[in-house]
């Protein structure tokens, strides 16, 4: 036993000042600690999460339901997969699905996935990219979008032949573009046309900033921006896309499912250049070749660009895509006003702040899925079942992230927990500089509640299998620096930082393969402007060769530029046309409310355009 200050009991100086200090006194009881503690933290969001997905206590160290829980009995998908295997096995007369082949399922617990903000529980399998029918629509809907700029064919017909372009011959084009996106011919007969049963989901919308020039067209030819978007918004982005008039064109899912981004690009272009044709009676290779210039090439914008070689994919492809282009495919924020979130955070509006880390989680589901399970999972990996892993990480990141540190476990309009205490914190400033020294404090804030959460419940360490799931709930804490900054570079770098230093010097390792790798050279990567290296977030995508294969956490950089985009105060991230064309309501996906439509198919009520149904035999 150490005694302070025995010598000096005769010292009124010292009389009473300092108490007897032990080494026993700072000795921690883990059993004690845990029955004082254990109250407070059952009321927490992730408690409930866990106890509610395991049906078990999160912190237990031991599953008293072992051996009791049936193996593959506990899936209703893998006991449906497994009668199917015995199907195809007796018809074909060669195996097909066998679970006693593959990797035991054994005794643990096979939890169940809450789609996070729905109450849809749904098994792994149910978000493997072949199972879910809107994670396929999502993707067939970019890759069939091309956005087309009218003013320079419209002013080869004006100047080059002389034609009068008026709000009537306006809408006959929009009206004969939608007779040709469906597969109709328009200028030549006896041409084989489409069913258009087949093709019901393509259509084509016009929008611009000019109210007046929108006036002019038939309500269901136009985009409006008015109506899509919060008026605010709507303001910002009507001068982002100018006086143009800008066309978006979307081809039928069918035949991107069949053919590639290429032929989308080619087929927008033709489906245009005919129906200027029709509706303005156009004869002369030399005009023709003028419009089919500026449909195909000079006024046309693609969602994704050619890649390189060794990748062999054409343009309009998901691994051209940048992550600015990625971040305005979402317009969940569009009825929300386009307040800066640090003016927001001193505004004491913790509802509208709740709302808008919703719309984050609704990107980063999108981001999730299109770059780290199809990009990389089918893609690249060529589908290991990893799909399943992004879509775990995003229930675990919002659990994680949003639920506890941003609203205390309370929903979008609770007590904003961490962020609440950021929010006293920074009271009375409406920005932070884009520095490293101002954001570094929060990114260590955040991987410390984080870290500290996985050693805290063993449930949430075996939910998040595998160090590069884990990795992307840490990295995710980047978009701090994006919310309070509004610059995607600032997120770059803190999840590069979290990934390569912290949580490699907390826990020695990140992951299989060095899985650090990527966010170690990152670090410089981000300041530079180098091809192939660094460049602003919003213009580079997954086409880079040191983020060739960056399993578990390249994901979030598509909600880093969405996060800086809402932490700004913009309209769009990277472009506005892009905003506006995803924001239509009668695409077959529902870009604003991604998370849920995710539930629906994975309960199989979504309905996904592109079936051939209407050919098929009767089964």
């Amino acid at each position: 036993m150490i005694i302070v200050g025995e010598n000096k009991k005769d010292d009124k100086r010292w009389s009473g000042a300092i108490p007897v200090a032990s080494e026993r006194m700072y000795t921690l009881d883990p059993e004690k600690m845990r029955k004082k503690f254990l109250p407070i933290e059952r009321e927490t969001g992730m408690y409930k999460m866990m106890q509610k997905i395991y049906d078990a206590g999160p912190m237990d160290v031991v599953d008293n339901k072992m051996y009791k829980r049936g193996g593959i009995q506990q899936s209703k998908a893998k006991m449906e997969f497994t009668e199917w295997g015995k199907k195809i096995a007796l018809e074909r007369g060669i195996p097909s699905y066998n679970r006693e082949v593959g990797l035991p399922l054994c005794q643990r617990s096979y939890e169940p996935m809450y789609v996070v903000g729905t109450d849809v529980a749904v098994d792994f399998d149910d978000v493997n990219f072949f199972n879910n029918t809107a994670f396929q629509q999502m993707l067939d809907d970019i890759k069939r979008t091309v956005i087309v700029n009218l003013d320079v064919a419209h002013r080869t017909i004006q100047l080059r032949l002389g034609k009068e372009i008026s709000p009537e011959t306006m809408n006959l084009f929009m009206e004969t573009l939608q007779h040709r996106l469906a597969g109709g011919a328009v200028i030549q007969e006896h041409m084989a046309e489409c069913h258009p049963g087949l093709t019901k989901d393509a259509f084509g919308k016009v929008f611009t900033g000019d109210d007046e020039l929108a006036d002019q067209f038939d309500n269901r030819f136009i985009t409006d921006l008015n109506k899509e978007f919060h008026p605010q918004r709507a303001d910002m982005l009507k001068v982002g896309v100018g006086e143009k008039l800008c066309l978006g064109v979307h081809e039928p899912t069918l035949r991107v499912r069949n053919m590639d981004g290429a032929a989308i690009v080619r087929s927008a272009a033709q489906s245009t250049t005919m129906a200027f044709v029709a509706t303005y009676r156009l004869t002369g290779e030399s005009v023709l070749s003028d419009i089919a210039f500026s449909t195909r090439h000079a006024q046309q914008i693609r969602m994704g660009e050619t890649m390189w070689q060794n990748r062999a994919h054409a343009p309009n492809e998901l691994g051209g895509m940048t992550y600015g282009y990625l971040a305005d495919c979402c317009p969940a924020e569009s009825a929300m006003p386009p307040i800066a979130m640090m003016e927001m955070m001193s505004s004491g509006e913790p509802e509208l702040m709740g709302d808008m880390m919703q719309a984050m989680m609704q990107c980063a589901a999108m981001s999730s899925e299109l770059i780290e399970n199809i990009w990389y999972g089918q893609q690249m990996a060529g589908g290991i079942g990893f799909p399943s892993a992004g879509y775990a990480f995003l229930g675990g990141f919002e659990g994680m992230f949003d639920i506890d540190m941003f609203t205390g476990g309370g929903g979008a309009g609770g007590a904003m927990g961490g962020m609440g205490s950021m929010a006293t914190m920074l009271k009375g400033h409406k920005r932070m500089p884009a520095k490293w020294k101002s954001i570094k404090p929060f990114i260590h804030m955040a991987c410390e509640q984080l870290m500290t959460m996985y050693e805290k419940y063993p449930t949430m360490m075996e939910f998040h299998w595998g160090g590069a799931v884990r990795l992307g709930v840490i990295g995710g804490s980047g978009a701090l620096a994006a919310f309070l900054t509004g610059d995607a570079l600032m997120a770059n770098q803190g999840c590069n930082y979290a990934i390569a230093l912290i949580a490699k010097e907390g826990w020695l390792r990140t992951g299989w393969s060095g899985q650090e790798v990527q966010d170690q050279v990152g670090l410089p990567y981000d300041a530079s402007l180098r091809i192939e290296e660094g460049g602003l977030p919003e213009l580079k995508g997954p086409n880079v060769p040191y983020m060739s294969y960056t399993a578990g956490h390249s994901a979030v950089m598509g909600t880093y530029t969405y996060g800086g985009m809402l932490g700004r105060g913009s309209a769009w991230a990277c472009s506005p046309l892009v905003k506006v064309t995803f924001a239509d309501k009668d695409m077959a996906f529902d870009f604003r409310h991604v998370r849920e439509e995710f539930a629906k198919a994975a309960l199989r009520e979504f309905e996904p355009a592109g079936e051939r149904d209407i050919l098929r035999p009767a089964r």
